[in-house]
C-alpha cells in the first residue's frame, strides 16, 4: 500500500471512531454521579428567648476542693477527616430540615436537671435551625401528671421528653405515651454504634428502644451526697460505705422520701448496686434518723444555713454544682467503691424520649438526631456556664466543660446498670421495698 492509501485509511479510521449523532441533535453526554445540591435553609425570624429562661451570665470561679486543680479549658481536639457525603442522606436530611422549619415549633418537656442543664443547648438548636422551642419545666412527677392529664382529655401538645427514667418507666411508658426512638435515628454518626460506649446504644427501658441514654458521670458512688464544709472538714467526709453509718451523721441528714417525684432513681440505684443493696437501704432508712422532706429548696437552704450537715440523693431542679461555683460551702464525698466501675445516667438531662401523637414530628426527629450527633454532643460538652456530664459517645469530641473526675478513664471497663434489662426489671421491686421501709418508720 502506497503513502496515499495509508493516509486515506487513517482518515477513515478516525471518522469511524467519532460518536454518531442524530441529524441536528447534540451528542448525549456520558452519565456521571452528581451530589444533590444542598438547598439553602430559609430561617424563620430570630426566635424569641425560651419562656422563663434568663440570658445566662458567667458564673463566678468555682470553689476548689482541697488538692483539686483549677479547671482549664483543654485544647480542641483535631477533627476527624470528613467522611465522603452520602447523597441519599444529604437529600433526606435537607428535606427533614425544611419540613421541621415548616412546622416552625418544637415542644420539649424538661424535668428537674434538664430544666437547668440543657437551656443553652436547646437555645443553640433553636437559633441554628430557626425553629421556636417551647420548654415546659418541673419535676418528673409533675410533668408526667400534666402529660397524662392532657392526653386523657385528647390533647397532645408535646413532642420530646427529658425526664428521669423512673417517671418514664413507671408512668409514661405504661400509659402508652412513648414511641420507640430507635426508628427515628437516621444521622450517620448517630446510628453508627461503634461511636458509642461499649460499641452500642444504651436505653433505660425494658424494651431497649424508647429512653435513649446519652451522657453520664463515671465512677460515681451511687449515693449522691453533699456536706456543709463549714460544719464538717473535707477530710472528715465519709470515704467508705460503712462510714456513712458513723454516729456523727445520725439526725443531721436530709433526703427526699422514696414516694416523691425525682427521688425514685436514687433508691433504685442503691437497691441494685452490689456495694449497697437492700440491706444498706433498709439500715440507712431505719437507723440514721433522716429528715425526709419533698421540699428540695428547703433542703438546700437548710444545708447552706447549717440546719443539716448533709443532703443525700437527688435534688430535682436544685444543682449543688452551681452552688459550689457560687462559693457556697458544699462538698461531695469520694466514697470508695471497688466492685465495679459504673456510669450514672439516672437524671432528666441524661436521656431523651419522644412522645407519640406529637404535633411536630419532623422538628422532633431533627432535634433528636442533632442532639445525638457529633455537633450536638460537642455543644453539650462545650457549655461555658456549667460543668456538664461526659457524653457516652467515644469519638473525637473535645472534653469541653466536663470535669476530670467525671470522665471515663482509658483502659477501664464501665457498665450502666440502669441500661441492663435484667436490672431494669427490678425497678418496681426496688421502689416498693424502699417505700415500705420508709412508711414503717413514720
Amino acid at each position: 500500500m502506497n503513502r496515499k492509501h495509508l493516509f486515506l485509511a487513517a482518515i477513515v479510521a478516525i471518522m469511524l471512531a467519532l460518536p454518531v449523532t442524530a441529524c441536528g441533535a447534540e451528542a448525549t453526554p456520558t452519565p456521571r454521579g452528581e451530589a444533590t445540591a444542598t438547598p439553602t435553609a430559609v430561617l424563620l425570624p430570630t426566635p424569641t428567648p425560651l419562656p422563663g429562661v434568663a440570658t445566662p451570665t458567667p458564673l463566678p470561679t468555682p470553689t476548689l476542693r482541697p488538692g483539686e486543680e483549677p479547671f482549664v479549658q483543654p485544647p480542641t481536639a483535631t477533627p476527624a477527616p470528613t467522611p465522603t457525603p452520602d447523597p441519599s442522606f444529604d437529600a433526606r436530611w435537607n428535606a427533614l430540615i425544611q419540613a421541621a422549619q415548616a412546622e416552625g415549633e418544637l415542644v420539649i418537656i424538661a424535668g428537674g436537671s434538664a430544666s437547668v442543664g440543657m437551656r443553652n443547648h436547646i437555645e443553640f438548636f433553636q437559633n441554628k435551625y430557626g425553629i421556636k422551642v417551647v420548654v415546659g419545666r418541673g419535676s418528673g412527677t409533675d410533668q408526667a401528671n400534666r402529660l397524662l392529664a392532657e392526653r386523657g382529655n385528647g390533647r397532645y401538645t408535646a413532642d420530646v421528653v427529658h425526664v428521669g427514667p423512673t417517671s418514664g418507666n413507671t408512668r409514661l411508658i405504661p400509659n402508652g405515651a412513648y414511641d420507640p426512638i430507635k426508628p427515628l435515628l437516621i444521622h450517620p454518626d448517630v446510628v453508627d454504634e461503634s461511636l458509642w460506649l461499649n460499641n452500642q446504644h444504651h436505653y433505660a427501658d425494658p424494651d431497649q428502644d424508647k429512653i435513649f441514654l446519652w451522657n453520664g458521670v463515671a465512677d460515681v458512688e451511687r449515693f449522691p451526697a453533699w456536706y456543709n464544709t463549714d460544719l464538717v472538714a473535707y477530710d472528715e467526709l465519709p470515704r467508705s460505705v460503712e462510714e456513712i453509718f458513723d454516729p456523727r451523721w445520725k439526725g443531721v441528714i436530709a433526703m427526699q422520701p422514696p414516694n416523691v417525684g425525682g427521688a425514685g432513681g436514687t433508691y433504685f440505684e442503691m437497691y441494685i448496686h452490689p456495694d449497697f443493696g437492700p440491706e444498706f437501704l433498709e439500715r440507712f432508712i431505719r437507723e440514721m434518723d433522716v429528715t425526709f422532706t419533698s421540699d428540695t429548696l428547703g433542703m438546700v437552704n437548710g444545708l447552706v444555713q447549717g440546719k443539716y450537715h448533709a443532703l443525700h440523693g437527688g435534688l430535682g431542679t436544685q444543682d449543688p454544682d452551681d452552688l459550689v461555683e457560687k462559693g457556697l460551702p458544699l462538698a461531695e464525698p469520694d466514697i470508695d467503691i471497688a466492685s465495679i466501675k459504673t456510669i450514672s445516667p439516672s437524671g432528666s438531662s441524661n436521656n431523651v424520649a419522644v412522645l407519640n401523637r406529637r404535633p411536630n414530628p419532623n422538628a422532633a426527629q431533627l432535634y433528636v438526631n442533632w442532639l445525638l450527633s457529633r455537633e450536638g454532643q460537642t455543644v453539650w460538652q462545650d457549655d461555658p456556664y456549667r460543668f456538664q456530664n461526659p457524653t457516652l459517645r467515644t469519638d473525637d469530641i473535645p472534653v469541653g466543660s466536663t470535669r476530670e473526675q467525671d470522665r471515663r478513664k482509658e483502659g477501664v471497663s464501665y457498665v450502666i446498670l440502669i441500661a441492663d434489662p435484667v436490672v431494669l426489671a427490678k425497678r418496681d421491686e426496688a421502689l416498693e421495698f424502699a417505700t415500705r421501709i420508709y412508711e414503717e418508720t413514720r
